[in-house]
């Protein structure tokens, strides 16, 4: 981890270089209103019943007789468990445009708790922080109205009170992130593997509570049906547009390889789990999340905000490199194979530079469990 501390100018500089950045995007987002397409799923399940929630003829509906006449046509299902649409009750209170402009503001500053949360765990130079301003999962996540930092923000929070054991708070805050569930699949995993129970333990308590809440306020039938349903009511929300495994076994005309690539994954990211210290078993575990997934769209990879935090600050020169030029370069979302070539270069990288960890953080992690 660096030592060297940042001048007071350079961290002035880069913090001004960022939020002139980001302040593009917001400019970009106001010249362009159509561009927060994503928003009227939140909008929707914050103003219908809750067992209303995944009726598709009520729901788009509600979309015809009130955003229509607004200019919004798009109405994408909402997809996440009942229970996480009960605080977009209070969406209601406000107009469409002006929820919308709360919904973006509360989505922006969740990203800058994580990345400061993140700059001060990892002890990241200043001077990398406008980078961050170019993640395009990131910004133009929030811009297309979809929710990325909800989750990273809760992915990293439950790591820091895992590092930290308190192993019952880091498991609750990690059943939150079951909202959606398809992304976290490595973490219920790599509390298994590292023998962390109590943390366990709480998870699978939270999501117990959590998935019972939401049959009591949504029919649980008409969520499944919906789930299998997604790609007939989304836009570009198919294989080919993906970025994980699964896309890439469509890019090569080989479907049937995905199942097959996935568990080599997660096999190999158990292996490796078991042996890395924890920032680094914590990074393999999401990035192999990521690459699994079933369904993982673009603005999805915002969860790996504080895995690229780590890897620039602990891992070899071309990690460091390949993980720079995912946030900065490749921004060619229009070829979702690509990014999901390199999040894979860079989960096999992260696997072949894991070493076992000292003897002390062994100790550390037994005593916790």
């Amino acid at each position: 981890m660096s030592t060297r501390k940042p001048t007071r100018a350079v961290t002035i500089a880069s913090v001004a270089v960022f939020f002139l950045m980001c302040g593009a995007w917001g400019f970009f987002a106001k010249v362009f209103p159509e561009t927060g397409w994503d928003f009227s799923q939140f909008y929707i399940a914050g103003s219908i019943p809750l067992d209303s929630l995944y009726d598709r003829a009520t729901y788009e509906q509600f979309g015809k007789d009130e955003l229509a006449p607004l200019g919004v046509n798009y109405y994408p299902p909402y997809v996440r468990p009942a229970i996480f649409a009960v605080p977009l009750k209070l969406l209601a209170f406000f107009s469409y445009r002006n929820a919308e402009i709360l919904f973006f503001a509360i989505q922006f500053a969740l990203y800058l708790v994580t990345l400061w949360l993140a700059f001060r765990r990892f002890d990241l130079p200043r001077h990398l922080l406008p980078a961050f301003a170019l993640f395009q999962p990131a910004l133009m996540g929030i811009v297309t109205g979809q929710d990325p930092h909800t989750l990273a923000l809760l992915v990293f929070s439950g790591f820091l009170l895992l590092e930290s054991d308190h192993d019952v708070a880091a498991g609750l805050v990690w059943a939150l992130c079951l909202y959606k569930f398809n992304l976290v699949l490595g973490l219920p995993l790599l509390l298994l593997v590292r023998a962390r129970w109590r943390a366990l333990g709480a998870f699978s308590a939270g999501g117990a509570v959590l998935a019972a809440i939401s049959i009591a306020l949504a029919p649980a039938n008409e969520y499944l049906t919906l789930l299998g349903s997604i790609e007939s009511y989304t836009i570009n929300f198919t294989p080919e547009q993906m970025i994980g495994l699964r896309n890439l076994a469509y890019a090569v005309d080989m479907p049937p390889l995905y199942p097959v690539a996935a568990l080599v994954v997660a096999g190999l990211s158990v292996a490796s789990i078991r042996k890395a210290t924890l920032p680094a078993a914590f990074t393999i575990a999401v990035l192999g999340s990521v690459l699994c997934s079933y369904h993982i769209n673009w603005y999805d990879a915002a969860i790996l905000t504080p895995c690229f935090a780590y890897i620039l600050s602990e891992k070899p020169g071309y990690l460091k490199f390949l993980a720079l030029a995912l946030i900065v370069v490749l921004r060619l979302w229009s070829l979702p194979h690509w990014i999901g070539c390199g999040l894979l270069l860079l989960w096999v990288g992260l696997v072949l530079a894991n070493r076992p960890p000292a003897v002390e953080a062994g100790v550390s992690d037994a005593a916790s469990a």
